[in-house]
């Protein structure tokens, strides 16, 4: 049964692999880079492109690794795996259950707001096949993942002696980024103000531009959602000294994500 899968026993990994799947949402704004890709570079993950997860256009996958490769990161394609890849997947549907992934609290939640499509069930199947696939050890992920990984592991178990990794998860807290115009609401590509985002490809006059009108507050000090949230950004880049001035305080923070979108050069 599990042919394709026996024929993938190459020699298990003992060093750590790390693997990191990106969803390809098209232009990608600083939220989506600090939510995992930041931590992909700094872990020297294996980025890739998720496109099989959900109905993606070519536009959409090419515009993604674009601002991925602008990243100094060449991702792999998840539809590019091949014929092996999607055995795989398919294969692995005769060891998971429909009790067990019908129990993913992700399942539950987004099944009660969405069609309840047969892709949203069998999510963690196609997650386990890309990951045996690469045969990732180490998985980062957020919290609302962990289940998945622990799903993948039990299924790692159920098969016969499979020679890749069993994947650990690496539970991350990701800093949640929030618009620049309105602290209250997540930094959003379909936002159809621009200047709500930092967007991958902003070169370094419009992200200054973008800091430097962001939304503030009375007083530095204030603890007013746009406040907070240009703090959580000035600590994610690596901010940590203390300001008393907007002008100084918008002016590293413009100057840290151009650095750390190596656009220093541009």
């Amino acid at each position: 049964m599990l042919l394709h899968l026996t024929r993938l026993r190459h020699r298990v990994i003992s060093d750590m692999k790390y693997v990191t799947g990106i969803r390809p949402t098209g232009n990608i704004h600083l939220g989506n880079y600090l939510g995992a890709i930041k931590q992909a570079k700094e872990l020297g993950s294996y980025v890739f492109i998720a496109d099989l997860h959900g109905i993606h256009s070519e536009n959409e996958v090419f515009a993604t690794r674009d601002c991925l490769r602008h990243l100094e990161i060449e991702p792999l394609v998840q539809s590019q795996f091949g014929e092996r890849h999607l055995r795989m997947y398919v294969d692995l549907h005769h060891y998971a259950t429909i009790g067990h992934l019908s129990r993913m609290t992700q399942y539950k939640e987004k099944s009660e707001k969405e069609a309840q499509v047969a892709s949203l069930l069998t999510y963690p199947v196609l997650m386990a096949a890309d990951i045996f696939y690469l045969q990732g050890t180490h998985i980062p992920v957020g919290n609302d993942q962990v289940q998945h990984i622990e799903f993948i592991r039990d299924l790692h178990d159920k098969l016969p002696g499979p020679d890749f990794p069993k994947p650990i998860a690496i539970v991350s807290e990701y800093p949640r980024i929030m618009s620049l115009t309105d602290g209250t609401k997540k930094m959003s590509k379909s936002d159809e103000d621009d200047m709500s985002r930092i967007n991958v490809m902003d070169n370094p006059d419009t992200i200054r531009r973008k800091i430097m009108a962001a939304k503030t507050a009375m007083n530095i000090d204030d603890n007013t959602p746009e406040m907070i949230n240009l703090k959580t950004i000035y600590k994610a880049v690596g901010g940590k000294e203390p300001h008393t001035k907007f002008k100084d305080f918008k002016t590293e923070l413009a100057d840290l994500i151009i650095s750390e979108f190596n656009l220093s050069k541009t």
